[in-house]
């Protein structure tokens, strides 16, 4: 990640960088790319819960919360 740029992704579609906060990531409404309007969202069924459960891992550590 840029330092000089807040946290986000490149977008799959068209490259656009998306800001993106985890706890949009993590209340499970996901984000949309302003360029080409594609929504993203993590699959937070049983193929995705591993990545849901890093970014909830990585929220908790950022912000002190413990696990639970």
């Amino acid at each position: 990640m840029n330092p000089s740029r807040n946290p986000g992704l490149s977008c799959p579609q068209c490259g656009h960088y998306i800001e993106v906060k985890i706890t949009q990531l993590l209340d499970g409404s996901g984000v949309t790319c302003p360029s080409c309007q594609l929504h993203l969202a993590i699959n937070s069924k049983p193929g995705g819960a591993a990545a849901f459960d890093k970014i909830r891992r990585m929220h908790d550590d950022e912000t002190g919360h413990e696990p639970g």
